[in-house]
């Protein structure tokens, strides 16, 4: 994985067609996020990553809070050598895993009840009608199909690095959020390094589903 301030790495499950309508109704699941910020960044560095389902009835109601775990390593980060980065997905339960299917980093469960119904949303039938009601399926929004997005971004708007945090030389809100990073070229360039050092380094993926290997 890349090392550097304000990378962020991802892998991705992303819907093939958003069946429930726009995102998070129809889901997406990041197997992997990493900063590529040194481990003494509060908000966690690349010694941690995350694994999150992202599911809601709106932006503003995304219950991914619900469903997100960290792992974090010692005594070094997950930019130094190779690493397996694992999600499991059945109709029953999605988990992620690191180095292989011993090291759970998150699990959760569609038996005892739908995502509707952990989410708590208000269903008073204007505000927050259930878009998944028509499935019948506990695991909607991801029972559809999902394709894999490997990504490596610089900077972003989204809160993912918090403005009140360290030396973020940029607001999320602000006209000249882009302008304010690349201003600050001099503090954050330097951290890089070289050749795959910044670089996302794939050895190989590999797919198996259910009932076809």
């Amino acid at each position: 994985m890349p090392a550097g301030d304000w990378i962020l790495s991802s892998m991705r499950l992303i819907p093939v067609n958003n069946t429930y309508g726009e995102w998070p109704r129809s889901g997406s699941i990041d197997i992997m996020q990493l900063r590529g910020n040194d481990k003494t960044y509060p908000p966690g560095g690349r010694d941690i990553f995350t694994s999150t389902l992202h599911w809601g009835v709106s932006r503003l109601a995304d219950r991914f809070w619900k469903t997100t775990r960290g792992r974090q390593i010692r005594h070094t980060d997950f930019t130094k050598g190779f690493h397996t980065f694992g999600i499991e997905w059945t109709k029953d339960y999605i988990f992620t895993y690191h180095n292989g299917r011993t090291y759970s980093v998150l699990w959760v469960g569609f038996l005892q009840q739908s995502l509707w119904n952990l989410g708590q949303f208000s269903n008073n039938g204007t505000l927050h009608p259930n878009p998944w009601a028509g499935s019948g399926n506990n695991d909607a929004p991801f029972d559809q199909p999902f394709y894999l997005s490997l990504s490596v971004q610089v900077g972003a708007t989204n809160g993912y690095f918090p403005d009140s945090r360290t030396h973020k030389p940029w607001i999320d809100a602000s006209p000249r959020a882009a302008a304010d990073f690349w201003g600050a070229a001099d503090t954050w360039y330097p951290t890089w390094g070289n050749g795959e050092d910044r670089a996302m380094v794939v050895r190989n993926v590999k797919m198996w589903q259910d009932g076809k290997c």
